[in-house]
């Protein structure tokens, strides 16, 4: 562990930034504060520091701040205490704790920083920051990192005997996996009494392997979605069921992330999101999934996003790098993810005359009406950095039970085996989305290209599950989103209850997709 000296290039992606509060996501035990400068004898009280008048003062009145993997820190003020640009510590006895700069995508490195920056930000609606606790210049100070982020390297890494790092890298190994999976999970029908057999099971396949057509009826299923009435009450901005779903995933984020929960609430989710497609819109294909990294070479090329009729709609208009939207209150008003390709409003194809109706999770009352266009940010560096076929096969072969594998595919940094994944295929596959809302954490579903990404997600724990079927049908985790508040151990027998969108299950019912209770699909 070492202070990196002035001048030493610290990578930092310009849309994830993460800032220290109090009140809100505790620092990890594991994590080494000892050395931080609130811990150390100072000359003056914060409470009797005088204001900085200019950008060099404020650097020179912060010390070095020493955070953990993936972290950066802001200056906070006391309640009441002088201007926005007060630049005052935290006092010894304040916990240092950290929120997320969109509410729970850790920040990633792709752009270097020098020296202190600073950035003119819209602060988060936290209790702390209307507490008066923090202030929304941003100011990066020099900072420690326990290793090197980019340019990983897996040498060593136990990746399994039976695959080379060629057919790894090629997709061999994937598909191999995924059959296996596959043929695993059908075997479970053979004599089995169940509602679910080898003549009903679904299929779920990846985008580009449904027939066009079919993909046309998708698209028309999603809109007629939309034009189903909300079933929330007492909510003014939602008006569709489509964005009922968005409503709920709203409510349920700080249970269902970085938890015991994770895996488990959104294939339920999206079963959910498949069967009113089917029951209340007439959708009889396939339902899809986005294996990322098939566009690691080009996200706007893809099927998926080249606004043909056969896609789910283009990239945003281009922005000239200014950030891809509003929803998470970036620095240039960009969403998660920004500097991509795109950044303003979907020019074509399905979607582009969508009305987002509600959010972003900073507003004031996000669940009041704020109708606008659906915004997108393609960037393929995060695709091929975080979201490769590489990546999603590697996250699998790594993961030895369960508390492991949830971990590495959010890239939960409480875990040191997971750090090296940075965003990790989960918030890689969303910020090669980004934009407005698909960047805001809290309502990403309200973009149509959710539920495939998340489709991927589930794909992954299929795999998983299946490639060791008989020790793989377990939870772990607390039931709070980074243990934050503390919580009790999640089980199998608490129960989901998602209504009024869907039905209640225990979460043991949720772990087979071909037993029948509620599911019955498989993935080819």
């Amino acid at each position: 562990m070492r202070l990196l000296q002035s001048g030493d290039g610290l990578a930092i992606h310009l849309a994830q930034t993460g800032f220290f509060v109090r009140g809100s996501y505790v620092v990890p035990a594991n994590i080494d504060i000892s050395s931080h400068p609130s811990k150390q004898a100072r000359s003056a009280s914060a409470a009797n520091r005088a204001p900085p008048q200019s950008r060099s003062q404020a650097e020179a009145a912060t010390p070095d701040g020493v955070v953990g993997l993936l972290r950066l820190p802001i200056l906070c003020r006391s309640p009441g205490y002088g201007s926005p640009d007060t630049a005052v510590l935290p006092e010894p006895s304040e916990d240092l704790a950290l929120a997320y700069k969109g509410n729970g995508f850790p920040p990633v490195t792709h752009e270097y920083l020098r020296g202190s920056w600073g950035f003119d930000t819209r602060p988060l609606t936290f209790s702390s920051y209307q507490g008066g606790n923090c202030f929304d210049k941003m100011v990066f100070v020099k900072q420690f990192l326990p290793f090197a982020l980019l340019a990983v390297s897996f040498q060593g890494l136990a990746l399994g005997q039976t695959y080379s790092q060629d057919d790894i890298v090629s997709g061999k190994a994937l598909k191999q996996m995924g059959k296996t999976a596959y043929d695993t999970a059908l075997k479970r029908l053979d004599g089995a009494v169940s509602n679910c057999t080898k003549d009903t099971v679904h299929v779920r396949k990846e985008w580009r392997n449904i027939p066009g057509p079919e993909r046309i009826a998708f698209v028309k299923a999603v809109e007629c979605l939309m034009e189903k009435p909300n079933i929330y009450p007492n909510v003014t901005g939602p008006k569709s069921m489509f964005d009922s779903f968005g409503v709920l995933h709203y409510y349920l984020t700080p249970y269902v992330h970085n938890s015991a929960y994770f895996l488990l609430f959104h294939r339920l989710y999206i079963w959910t999101y498949e069967q009113k497609l089917r029951d209340m819109c007439g959708y009889t294909g396939a339902f899809p999934y986005w294996e990322w990294g098939l566009d690691a070479g080009g996200v706007e090329k893809s099927p998926l996003f080249d606004g043909s009729e056969t896609s789910m709609g283009s990239n945003g208009a281009k922005t000239n790098g200014t950030g891809g939207g509003g929803g998470g209150g970036f620095p240039g008003g960009g969403g998660f993810g920004g500097g991509g390709s795109g950044g303003g409003c979907v020019t074509a194809g399905p979607f582009k005359n969508y009305t987002v109706n509600f959010g972003p999770n900073t507003a004031r009352n996000p669940l009041a009406p704020n109708p606008r266009c659906l915004k997108r940010d393609l960037n393929t560096a995060m695709c091929s950095t975080y979201a490769s076929i590489r990546n999603t096969t590697e996250t699998i072969l790594e993961g030895k039970d369960v508390e492991g594998f949830q971990a590495n595919v959010q890239g939960d940094f409480r875990y040191p085996t997971a750090r090296k994944w940075a965003l990790a295929v989960h918030g890689g596959g969303h910020f090669t989305i980004a934009g407005d809302p698909g960047g805001d954490f809290y309502f990403s579903p309200l973009e149509p290209v959710f539920y495939l990404h998340h489709g991927q997600i589930d794909r992954m724990y299929f795999i998983w599950q299946n490639l060791d079927w008989a020790k793989r049908q377990t939870m772990a985790g607390t039931i709070t989103m980074m243990n934050q508040p503390p919580s009790r151990n999640g089980t199998l027998d608490d129960v989901l209850d998602i209504s009024p969108v869907g039905a209640s299950f225990k979460f043991r019912q949720l772990l087979d997709t071909v037993g029948g209770s509620p599911f019955c699909f498989v993935y080819e």
